[in-house]
């Protein structure tokens, strides 16, 4: 099987410097392809975070200070 990397709705926070509950409502509204809740937290394939910052025309920019140094361990 093929190991996908996931972020968790805190971590996009983090990059985005926008709140948690922010990426929960995108996710709710389907912004982020492939995304699921395992229990108390939503997964979202790193492939899907890429393409949405990549396609989105917000002014959310990735946050410097942490972008690509986020462990999911």
């Amino acid at each position: 099987t093929i190991y996908e990397e996931y972020f968790n709705a805190q971590q996009i926070a983090k990059l985005e410097d926008i709140t948690a509950s922010t990426v929960v409502r995108w996710i709710r509204e389907g912004e982020f392809e492939g995304a699921r809740r395992v229990g108390r937290e939503y997964r979202i394939p790193l492939e899907s975070y890429h393409t949405w910052r990549e396609s989105t025309k917000l002014n959310v920019r990735p946050n410097e200070r942490t972008h690509g140094n986020i462990s999911n361990k």
